[in-house]
């Protein structure tokens, strides 16, 4: 999924639209109808295609000193001319907006509808984020704190404030990705969302570099820089974060509404020309995926656990060839115990306590797989692109949840390769190739003998019989 939204962000980003003056001015049929009565409603190609900057840009030199936008704001300012005075789509609130009526006469022409129709679709957007984040924050709390107990770091382990902060903002980005268009149905809804979700994303990223909504997100992060979050009291805290949260969402829904470059840059894109809604009962969970992912993370790093990684090698190969380990079948999460198995890529990954060998992960691995932390394991484990990476927390353009990163424990690759030999006389005391080795790592077991300290995680070379301990005598 995560691939064909990059490709549609591309596709999108580049696909030229001819505005309808053009056509109409060639006196040929246009391409799309636009009409608030169209038969094919709603469409996200319209704002280009009605040259909708163009308007908003000529409106505002034109009507807005009369209308009292430097009194209201272009929102409201512009209700008030299209004689909308009952409706207050500045704020976020419930039944404050009304969507406009699709009805052609009611209009001077297509533009003024898809202005009204942008304006209400930002409120709405917003209005059903907001609520979606206060909803799920008592469960998503909970969840927090169970992956804190199941990680079990150490308990007075701190994380900046400005990082859960900026990590529960990044829920605009899934909110974007998981809107559902209702005017159509099966695969067509799908196939728009897939297509509109980039377009709301795009728009976020553009109105995050526009002032003054930069001055409101830069004001909430520097007071949040100023604090410190303990990590085993996410779960208790989480509510006041989110409160906070919400207070910069009203603050910059304003700067949307009231300042019409905002405007433009959010809308721009087309994404809230279409009829979409967020689906509030599936989705609210999923605006919190990636400060779970960041709790995983934080918690896993802070307890000195990383990724160990295996290139090219399968633990039930392993299993069979050495019978050291048991590695019967893989599980609905694809792992075998402790070891995780991408057969996409053919390499094993472990999570791997750099303080303590021989530590198990299977119930943990099985836990974030039942719990439903990700479809993918591979987003937990293969994050090679992620791992030790420092979050940037600035929203980019085409931005998904994968390349948030959130998911950033270091990964560490084994430095054996498949049919490497052992060399007891010369072994190879390089346990990593990009990481520094544990402190036991191929140490003597005891003051005698001839065995030496091996991982769980270990599937190389020296994982033979009667040749290894997993803790140090």
């Amino acid at each position: 999924m995560l691939t064909i939204l990059v490709a549609l962000f591309a596709a999108v980003a580049t696909a030229f639209i001819e505005p309808q003056h053009e056509c109409r001015n060639r006196g040929e049929g246009c391409a799309l109808d636009c009409s608030p009565e169209s038969k094919k409603g709603l469409q996200h190609e319209c704002w280009a295609y009605l040259n909708m900057t163009g308007y908003i840009k000529d409106w505002v030199a034109e009507n807005g000193t009369e209308a009292g936008i430097q009194d209201v704001g272009f929102a409201q300012a512009y209700l008030s001319w299209s004689g909308k005075n009952g409706r207050t789509c500045n704020i976020v609130a419930s039944n404050t907006c009304d969507a406009p009526e699709t009805d052609n006469a009611a209009y001077q022409n297509e533009q003024q509808f898809y202005t009204l129709w942008n304006i209400f679709s930002v409120q709405q957007f917003y209005a059903q984020y907001s609520t979606a984040l206060s909803r799920s924050q008592p469960l998503a709390s909970t969840k927090l704190g169970q992956i804190v107990d199941h990680v079990a770091p150490p308990a007075e382990h701190t994380v900046g404030y400005s990082e859960w902060f900026n990590m529960l903002m990044m829920g605009v980005v899934w909110a974007g990705l998981a809107v559902v268009p209702i005017t159509f149905g099966g695969a067509g809804a799908v196939v728009e969302a897939q297509l509109i979700g980039p377009l709301i994303v795009n728009g976020v990223w553009t109105v995050s570099r526009t002032p003054p909504f930069t001055d409101i997100r830069a004001k909430y992060t520097q007071t949040a820089e100023t604090r410190f979050q303990t990590l085993a009291n996410i779960d208790g805290d989480l509510a006041d974060m989110v409160s906070t949260y919400l207070k910069q969402v009203s603050d910059e829904v304003k700067a949307i509404q009231n300042n019409v470059e905002c405007f433009i840059a959010l809308c721009g894109p087309g994404g809230f020309s279409a009829r979409v809604t967020l689906d509030l009962n599936e989705q609210s969970l999923a605006l919190y995926k990636s400060l779970e992912l960041f709790t995983l993370a934080e918690a896993l790093t802070a307890s000195g656990v990383i990724i160990a990684k295996s290139t090219g090698i399968n633990p039930m190969q392993v299993a069979k060839d050495t019978g050291e380990i048991k590695c019967p079948g893989f599980g609905p999460a694809g792992n075998c115990y402790n070891w995780w198995y991408d057969k996409d890529n053919g390499n094993t990954y472990a999570f791997h306590d750099t303080h303590k060998l021989d530590r198990d992960f299977t119930d943990l691995i099985n836990w974030i797989w039942d719990q439903k932390l990700v479809d993918n394991m591979a987003d937990i484990f293969a994050n090679e692109a992620c791992a030790g990476k420092k979050i940037d927390m600035t929203l980019e353009a085409n931005t998904t949840p994968k390349t948030i990163c959130a998911m950033n424990t270091k990964n560490c690759e084994y430095a054996y390769k498949p049919g490497d030999q052992p060399d007891w006389l010369h072994p190879n005391h390089k346990q990593f190739t990009n990481c520094d080795n544990d402190r036991d790592y191929l140490a003597d077991c005891a003051w005698f003998g001839q065995q030496v300290v091996l991982p769980l995680s270990y599937l190389g070379p020296y994982l033979q019989h009667d040749s290894y301990c997993r803790v140090r005598g």
